[in-house]
């Protein structure tokens, strides 16, 4: 009899690529009845899409609704849903992961980000209360890890925070499936630099621009900058920076609009600034990048700056330097072949070591040994899992 497993999120919309690309898909591939609930993205065309069965929520007004309403509404759907294994992916969810293990579920927490660093981020949050905020998520967190069947985590950094018998790291590793070997030729290729990501402060997004005025580039290259924008000072300051340049604000890019613009783009440019939580894990975008067959422009943290200098596939800059920016994007402008040994050199290394294959095997591991762990508990006629 399939398995039948259910993911939830009251959070991330359901066309993230973490959790409907690459884990649902897979999984579905992999002969799992799979199902996915969600309160957030765009209408679906059909109810199922690429083998997952697709159960969208009323969107929650605000976060107040998110975190009592909506998820009171995933708790149901997962009951009504009576899957074997429940895969959570939204601290908030922790409460709902209890309730369904209480009920002899198999649960699987999903840390997505590192929250005990992350809060103390959080604007929202009053500052004298992002700290205890964050030693209670890590409690909260560490107690959750001794709950649940099992933890994945997106970082080995995350992992560690967690009982190693029963977490493993999954990372956001791009799937080859998605992009399959560069299609264009580079002399067919647009001079496009492609920054593809959140639009804030913390991703270096007005740096780059800054780098972009300063470089000769300019004259005859254009720069895409496509994600949401989160309006407020930050935008208006974007706009002013871009004046009289050929900067593109793209908006929000589904996953073929996002394949698009990197097959037509030159350059790959991920500028996020330095931070206690950036530089412990590396952006999934930089990755992207390499599997399109791209040079990696990207910020010199520790980390970052390993996997550009390793596998030559890029250069490491400081976000803060605009000419040194200028001078990066001139240099591969201006060294054709340069450009594509780095890109051909980052697209190996995705093949050989960053690919979401290798990442699948192992979240595949868990979910087989979860899967045969309750078909032996049904044929014992047990409900305690």
């Amino acid at each position: 009899m399939t398995c039948r497993v259910a993911h939830l999120t009251s959070v991330h919309p359901w066309t993230d690529p973490r959790i409907f690309h690459k884990m649902c898909v897979s999984l579905a591939q992999s002969g799992y009845d799979v199902h996915l609930v969600a309160a957030r993205g765009p209408a679906p065309a059909a109810e199922r899409i690429q083998g997952v069965t697709l159960h969208l929520l009323t969107r929650p007004g605000n976060r107040l609704q998110r975190m009592t309403r909506t998820a009171w509404q995933v708790y149901r759907k997962a009951v009504d849903l009576d899957a074997k294994i429940c895969h959570f992916h939204d601290p908030e969810l922790i409460p709902v992961g209890i309730l369904l293990r209480l009920r002899g579920c198999s649960v699987i927490y999903d840390v997505h980000e590192d929250m005990p660093k992350r809060v103390l981020d959080r604007q929202w949050i009053p500052g004298f209360l992002r700290r205890p905020a964050g030693w209670m998520i890590a409690l909260a967190q560490k107690a959750a890890g001794a709950i649940f069947a099992a933890v994945v985590t997106a970082t080995p950094t995350i992992a560690a925070r967690f009982d190693p018998a029963r977490t493993v790291a999954v990372r956001n590793f791009p799937s080859l499936a998605e992009f399959p070997e560069p299609a264009k030729d580079w002399s067919k290729k647009k001079p496009t630099i492609a920054f593809i990501g959140t639009i804030d402060s913390s991703r270096g997004v007005l740096e780059l621009i800054n780098g972009f005025a300063q470089s000769n580039a300019k004259s005859h290259a254009r720069l895409v900058v496509a994600g949401k924008r989160q309006g407020g000072e930050y935008d208006a300051r974007l706009d002013a920076a871009a004046r009289d340049l050929n900067v593109e604000f793209a908006g929000y890019l589904d996953r073929t609009g996002v394949q698009r613009l990197l097959d037509d783009s030159m350059i790959g440019a991920i500028t996020n600034l330095p931070s206690e939580t950036a530089n412990e894990a590396i952006s999934t975008k930089m990755f992207e990048y390499m599997a399109a067959g791209l040079p990696v422009l990207t910020t010199d943290m520790p980390l970052w700056t390993e996997v550009v200098e390793k596998y030559r596939c890029g250069v490491a800059v400081d976000p803060f330097d605009p000419a040194a920016i200028a001078r990066s994007l001139d240099h591969f402008f201006d060294h054709a072949e340069r450009a594509i040994d780095a890109g051909r050199n980052g697209r190996t290394a995705i093949e050989q070591h960053f690919n979401w294959a290798r990442e699948f095997a192992v979240l595949l591991n868990v979910y087989d040994k979860l899967s045969a762990k309750t078909a032996r508990v049904d044929a014992n006629g047990s409900h305690d899992r």
